[in-house]
């Protein structure tokens, strides 16, 4: 959905209707692409009037373009998810860990939920969770699923104990 057009509240409001799901069961997850160019503004301003309507608002791929960190701050964000790229080469590499610690620190310090994206193995997954974010996801959790295959999931994985 753009959610820069002149229609997105309208047709965001009716698929909640549609569906008998209110704003605050709902995130929407943005790029950072939304944040820059011509309309910008008027992305930003939407945004903002989607969270005063009790929407959650999710930062995707962030790491991955050029997202001011004072978007962080100012903008209504809920949750962070941190681009797989932040993630690829953590292993033996002290530097790449501290970006993404201090990345997940940061995101938390403002108050927002962190998911760090492309978890790939077991090493990975193991600094990673040491970072604590609230969420992981990667192909080392799970493949990409179906509705039906996600509905056949237990209501509790415990990632941990994957071999």
């Amino acid at each position: 959905m753009d959610l820069i057009r002149d229609d997105y509240q309208r047709e965001l409001e009716e698929s909640l209707r549609r569906f008998n799901m209110s704003p605050d069961s709902f995130v929407l997850e943005v790029t950072e692409a939304m944040l820059h160019g011509r309309r910008a503004d008027q992305g930003i301003r939407n945004l903002r009037e989607l969270a005063r309507s009790g929407f959650r608002i999710a930062l995707d791929n962030f790491g991955k373009g050029i997202t001011v960190l004072n978007h962080l701050r100012e903008l209504p964000f809920s949750q962070v998810k941190i681009d797989q790229s932040m993630v690829a080469n953590i292993v033996g590499n002290p530097d790449a860990c501290m970006v993404l610690s201090s990345l997940i620190d940061m995101g938390q310090g403002f108050g927002m939920e962190i998911t760090v994206e492309g978890v790939e193995n077991r090493e990975q997954f193991d600094l990673v969770m040491q970072m604590k974010p609230e969420r992981i996801q990667g192909f080392y959790i799970s493949s990409a699923l179906s509705s039906q295959d996600i509905l056949r999931l237990p209501s509790h994985f415990d990632g941990a104990t994957r071999a």
